[in-house]
């Protein structure tokens, strides 16, 4: 063996026993120090570099993602979904990190190359409409609300969500049926009875908005005080 070909195996093994003391730290319990973690984070920063996994580009997105270093965050996520583009949690968490970043018009581009791969995950469609609603795009928002709600249709808070973003356009007429959609799904979902309260007084029907206000007497006192006032019920 050549002295070069000597010393890329040595280099060889000290990165695959590096790759297996942090994949053993990983695997470990996850209620660990913040020091150990940061160490953790340190070797996989490392070890990534030489042997790449999954596994390791997603504990280093969440680490820096938990202490808002969004940006190394987002590198992560990014090298994660390269390697698999199928991957729910790299393109969610990368979509994430750029609505956090205030870059929706990014995020939108992750989240649409997610739902062409996995066209039946609602949630998908759900951190789209948040973004379209980020940047005032609520045509496109309902679509997506629209779109979770096909496969999620017992869901109330994407009534819920779905009503609000015609609030946003001031169409009352759709909103107000979405509202009363998420009452009939859960009958004890307090945003829903507010929501529904907040546009009949909006709407001018103070009995209706008054059934709902007693309904919130009942399930959340705090809501029923902002709507009391809210409305001067």
């Amino acid at each position: 063996m050549t002295d070069r070909a000597a010393w890329n195996r040595r280099r060889f093994l000290r990165a695959v026993l590096l790759a297996v003391i942090c994949l053993l730290a990983l695997w470990a319990s996850q209620s660990q120090p913040d020091v150990l973690k940061t160490a953790k984070a340190l070797f996989l920063e490392q070890v990534v570099k030489v042997m790449p996994t999954d596994r390791a580009y997603s504990f280093l997105g969440e680490h820096h993602r938990d202490r808002n270093r969004l940006s190394q965050a987002a590198a992560a996520y990014r090298n994660m979904a390269f390697r698999d583009p199928n991957s729910i949690e790299a393109h969610i968490g990368l979509s994430n990190c750029y609505r956090a970043l205030g870059k929706h018009e990014a995020a939108i581009d992750v989240l649409r190359r997610l739902m062409d791969a996995c066209p039946d995950y609602a949630f998908g469609y759900m951190c789209l409409a948040y973004n379209y609603s980020d940047l005032k795009h609520y045509t496109e928002a309902i679509w997506a609300w629209e779109k979770a709600l096909e496969l999620e249709p017992n869901m109330a808070t994407l009534h819920v969500r779905l009503g609000k973003t015609y609030v946003s356009i001031g169409d009352y007429n759709a909103a107000i049926p979405c509202f009363t959609k998420a009452i009939d799904v859960d009958r004890r979902y307090a945003d829903g009875h507010f929501e529904l309260a907040k546009a009949y007084i909006l709407t001018d029907r103070m009995d209706q908005a008054r059934e709902h206000y007693r309904a919130l007497e009942t399930l959340n006192e705090n809501l029923a005080v902002e709507i009391q006032a809210f409305g001067n019920l």
